[in-house]
């Protein structure tokens, strides 16, 4: 955690990421670099989500032909894109916001609730940590992209691992933040791991409680959803995750804003979710172990549990990558620290230009190689750090640090 005697070097933080928002948006104007997504869209992860909920409202003020090319699309009308892929906790908020759209400004709504969102995170953090972590978090690349996006799903996921995981409590509130963040993300799961392993003790109570308020979350919202929006069922639903997993893994989204392993396979020629799969669990699995017998601090752990988080999903868009504020944080191992920040900042940068007449869509991004090679290089050095240590200490007869 930050103390005094590392405070001046935690606004180094801010000044890093300051720069490397001018470097990127100063490569983007060159037609280097695209760091956020196309301006035609903007916002769309929530306006035109909503707006695919039946509706007898207008059309936000510049979202009309983007907004009705969406629900007239052929693609939309015979399935092929739809919202039903969302989990009923995304789907009720959802519907919850259609129904504000017939009476408030769409626009309205939206910024409301994204500063409210990035005011709570903010001052959140600014309590716990200090002023320079907070406004690292703040001018982060997947908050900035999470608002370009629109995609408050993913800020409020985000924004709950991180509480949870700072707050290091078993507490009422944090099993309410894990249950919001796995109702959004379950595959969100391997972050919980740093609250449930422990040296030589595994919190089989908390995980159990995670679990009953997370299940009771989703049928009740699903109860709820299902009662506003008839047409979301769980056949429509499993037929909406098909839809969106065949779209989106074989999507130039891959190229550009992902950062799973499975988006480097992608953008390297053999994409594979069984490898990257593969790797996520190996990794977690290996953690596990090395921090239950004591080499493995906190801080550390968190930062290999995030990462088989994100390396494991199928999709991991780059505003998911918010939760690496929490190892950030909590981490007093410079190279975890330098790492979770170098994960933060913005470098999406052109690699492999596929069509230069639709660059915006068709590339990517040296972005979507090194974020998974970060995760994994840094995991790795962290395991076999962890690991020698302990056959230190064994074959010397030392008992096992905490």
């Amino acid at each position: 955690m930050i103390t005094r005697k590392s405070l001046h070097v935690t606004w180094v933080m801010p000044v890093v990421m300051a720069l490397a928002w001018i470097l990127s948006m100063t490569a983007q104007e060159a037609g280097v670099a695209r760091v956020l997504y196309e301006p035609s869209q903007r916002f769309g992860d929530f306006i035109l989500v909503v707006y695919a909920v039946p509706h007898s409202g207008n059309y936000p003020p510049g979202f009309e032909a983007i907004t009705e090319w969406f629900v007239n699309n052929p693609g939309y009308k015979d399935g092929r894109f739809t919202i039903m892929h969302l989990p009923p906790f995304s789907m009720l908020l959802t519907v919850l916001a259609s129904k504000l759209f017939q009476i408030l400004s769409p626009m309205l709504v939206f910024f409301v609730l994204t500063i409210a969102l990035v005011v709570s995170f903010f001052s959140t953090l600014r309590t716990k940590t200090g002023a320079a972590i907070a406004y690292t978090a703040i001018l982060s690349y997947p908050v900035a992209f999470m608002i370009d996006r629109g995609n408050l799903y993913a800020g409020l996921c985000g924004a709950c691992l991180v509480a949870a995981l700072v707050r290091r409590k078993t507490d009422a509130v944090g099993i309410m933040l894990f249950a919001v963040a796995l109702n959004i993300r379950p595959n969100a799961l391997p972050v919980l791991l740093p609250l449930l392993i422990a040296h030589r003790n595994i919190d089989w109570r908390f995980g159990l409680r995670v679990g009953i308020a997370a299940v009771a979350l989703g049928v009740a919202s699903a109860i709820m959803a299902h009662a506003l929006y008839p047409e979301y069922t769980l056949s429509s639903f499993r037929h909406g995750m098909s839809l969106y997993l065949k779209g989106t893994l074989d999507s130039p989204l891959m190229l550009a804003f992902g950062s799973s392993a499975y988006s480097a396979l992608y953008a390297m020629g053999f994409p594979s979710l069984v490898l990257g799969t593969v790797l996520a669990g190996t990794l977690a699995s290996v953690a596990i172990i090395v921090r239950y017998f004591g080499e493995l601090d906190a801080g550390n752990f968190t930062f290999i549990c995030v990462s088989a988080y994100a390396l494991g999903s199928a999709v991991f868009v780059d505003y998911h990558m918010i939760v690496f504020i929490a190892p950030l944080i909590m981490s007093e191992d410079k190279t975890t620290k330098l790492a979770s920040l170098l994960l933060l900042i913005p470098k999406s940068y052109f690699l492999i230009n596929y069509n230069p007449s639709k660059i915006e869509t068709h590339y990517t991004t040296t972005q979507v190689l090194t974020n998974p090679a970060i995760m994994i290089l840094v995991s790795g050095f962290i395991l076999i750090a962890g690991a020698l240590n302990y056959l230190r200490k064994s074959a010397n007869g030392a008992p096992a640090s905490v």
